[in-house]
């Protein structure tokens, strides 16, 4: 990550753990991020964190599609046995579409969320592929 993008991720991190999730983004927001550059640190995070070992002889394209204050923001990311790609821009052939807030989105890829109670909860909706777009959490360990 480029130092901007890490200095971004590390406010947003701390928003995270120190905000409620119902003023989450309006904190951010208020902080002078816009949307596309919390998204930008996030999956820059995301990219980091891959592991190569984890996803080995894995396969999947996966699109996530955040609601935002500035309307929805799409990023593609496919997993090819063990090598990952990221970036803006939708997936039209994708094995699942995965869409949620931006405050979920933070909360989950961070670990302050549960993935699951989500979706029970119909906070995420996977179009799909559901046990592909599960497998995502393996490949991209929080801690």
């Amino acid at each position: 990550m480029t130092s901007v993008v890490n200095e971004r991720f590390e406010q947003i991190r701390k928003t995270v753990d120190s905000t409620p999730a119902k003023k989450l983004t309006e904190t951010l927001i208020g902080q002078g991020l816009t949307s596309a550059e919390i998204l930008e640190a996030m999956f820059a995070m995301y990219r980091e964190s891959f592991s190569a070992e984890r996803a080995r002889g894995e396969h999947g394209k996966f699109e996530f599609c955040i609601s935002t204050p500035d309307g929805p923001i799409s990023y593609a990311l496919t997993v090819d046995d063990g090598t990952c790609a990221i970036g803006p821009g939708t997936s039209p052939d994708a094995t699942s579409v995965i869409s949620m807030s931006l405050s979920d989105f933070l909360r989950l890829s961070l670990g302050k969320a549960n993935g699951a109670m989500l979706a029970m909860t119909g906070r995420i909706k996977v179009k799909g592929d559901t046990v592909a777009a599960m497998s995502i959490r393996d490949w991209f360990p929080t801690e």
